[in-house]
């Protein structure tokens, strides 16, 4: 599978960011490769020290051309104290097949993170729970996230281990996201992400996909 992921970002201001993006090829492997596109662009607005609200949109292209998934969530984020914080928010997804039609699913959501340094390590773990109202399904979805971050030169890098399971129901092994790659800082408003993800999913059976992922980030 190829990947392609950009995310802008717009902090404190109601504005909305066109993002015009440049292709970074990253191969796999394997038969049934595709490329993705992904833009995710969120307005954030802090209240006081203890909340914030955030709106974020996303569009999904599969193939560089065709769209087949948008959403909006809103998250009200509370933050209990600087290492952890409580978020639920909700979120309407709008998707389709190929030349099918618009679908629309409401999900409801509910984040709690919580992050420490050891040395100069950084530990984080957000667990969440995600409730898809149609289809009547809950999901338990645990994330640990480990990265060592160090100055090259003018640069900060941040080299990751991350892993995330989920569980249907609390009990029923459903997915698992396991991948590594660095991030590399070349400012307070602009960063690179270069990761790669095994993705094991349970459908009747077990699949397994390989993704090569690029990610830019931009902050206003």
């Amino acid at each position: 599978m190829y990947n392609v992921i950009f995310r802008c970002k717009s902090l404190d201001r109601g504005i909305r960011i066109t993002l015009i993006s440049f292709f970074l090829l990253c191969s796999t492997k394997g038969h049934g490769a595709d490329t993705q596109i992904w833009n995710r662009d969120t307005i954030e607005k802090k209240i006081n020290e203890d909340w914030r609200i955030r709106l974020q949109t996303a569009f999904r292209w599969r193939d560089t051309t065709h769209l087949y998934h948008k959403f909006i969530q809103l998250f009200v984020d509370y933050y209990y104290s600087s290492s952890l914080s409580i978020s639920p928010s909700y979120r309407q997804n709008i998707e389709r097949a190929i030349n099918g039609p618009w679908k629309s699913t409401p999900e409801l959501m509910l984040d709690i993170s919580k992050h420490f340094s050891y040395h100069s390590f950084h530990f984080s773990n957000r667990s969440r729970l995600q409730y898809e109202i149609d289809s009547n399904k809950l999901f338990y979805r645990n994330q640990l996230h480990l990265s060592y971050p160090f100055r090259w030169e003018s640069f900060e890098l941040a080299p990751f281990l991350t892993e995330e399971f989920f569980l249907l129901y609390f009990y029923k092994f459903d997915e698992n996201r396991l991948g590594g790659g660095i991030k590399l800082i070349f400012s307070s408003k602009v960063e690179f992400l270069f990761y790669y993800l095994n993705l094991k999913e349970k459908n009747s059976s077990w699949s397994t996909s390989n993704v090569a992922n690029l990610e830019v980030s931009f902050w206003f």
